[in-house]
């Protein structure tokens, strides 16, 4: 879990962008950006549920004890957090039809979800 924990690390340096000095970016909060952010959170929750399955106690995963301990249930919160940001920026641009339609797509997820839970 470390190698993936330090991967995921090095992933999210790979195009860091800094803002210059006495400036913020200008699109620090956009949909891209969100979007990006809530792909690590993706990650972090499905490290979370894989290492339910794996020996965590075993040599080589002393930096993601430490991690998933300090983090705890932070990761599957800022997750929500981040795709509420998303939808509600998405119903900003998209107006009114978007919010109208949010419920049959929760719907049809629930029926998925249901669904797979039923016959696995």
């Amino acid at each position: 879990m470390d190698i993936l924990l330090v991967a995921l690390f090095l992933l999210i340096c790979w195009r860091v962008k800094f803002a210059k000095i006495n400036e913020f970016h200008k699109d620090y909060a956009g949909l891209q950006v969100s979007t990006a952010v809530k792909g690590v959170f993706v990650l972090l929750v499905f490290f979370c549920h894989f290492s339910f399955y794996i020996d965590t106690m075993a040599p080589g995963n002393d930096i993601w004890r430490v991690f998933a301990r300090l983090m705890g249930q932070l990761v599957v919160a800022m997750f929500l957090f981040y795709s509420g940001y998303g939808i509600l920026l998405s119903s900003r641009k998209k107006g009114e039809k978007y919010v109208k339609a949010l419920p049959k797509k929760v719907l049809a997820l629930l029926y998925r979800f249901a669904f797979a839970v039923t016959y696995s």
